[in-house]
């Protein structure tokens, strides 16, 4: 995968609304006028889990939402709009997890929260809702340690404290 924007700067950063630059597009192969996703901008936390790449990226329509490529148009889509409409899920902090990527986002109900994926809608699940309700905990940076993910967190009682879930659990609270 590439940028395709011919007017870009030289830097790893994208310029998603700033005309000088034009739209940022996903594209392959070395014609600029022949992208694989026109319309998807603002591409970052490139992970790779296997031979799968996840990233987060922008589309009018859906916000900031998680998205999954193998490399080629067919294989590149949204993983799942979970928070849909064009204000978007904003999953940040993507960590790999075994064959999953770990990553916090806000689908609008709970506010930011962990949630884990295997790059299917039905495989993307929230982790916890530590903060309960609308409040955020919002989790991250996440490390892996001793066979538990860890990362700080604010259950909108105790302040920022160490939380963890063990890898084997997909679903279900963070333990304290």
């Amino acid at each position: 995968m590439r940028d395709v924007n011919p007017k870009r700067l030289p830097n790893p950063n994208f310029y998603p609304n700033d005309p000088r630059f034009g739209p940022e597009q996903i594209g392959e192969g070395s014609d600029p006028s022949d992208p694989v996703l026109a319309g998807v901008s603002q591409a970052r936390d490139l992970t790779l889990v296997g031979g799968r790449l996840f990233f987060v990226a922008f589309r009018p329509e859906t916000g900031t939402e998680l998205w999954i490529s193998e490399g080629t148009a067919e294989t590149t889509h949204m993983v799942t709009d979970l928070r849909p409409g064009p204000r978007g899920s904003a999953p940040q902090f993507l960590k790999v997890v075994g064959h999953r990527v770990v990553f916090a986002a806000d689908d609008g109900l709970s506010g930011l929260e962990p949630w884990s994926s295997d790059g299917t809608p039905e495989g993307t699940v929230r982790l916890g809702d530590i903060a309960p309700g609308r409040d955020a905990s919002t989790p991250g940076a996440f490390s892996i340690a001793n066979g538990q993910l860890l990362f700080g967190a604010d259950d909108g009682e105790h302040g920022r404290e160490l939380w963890a879930i063990p890898f084997g659990d997909v679903v279900g609270a963070a333990v304290r």
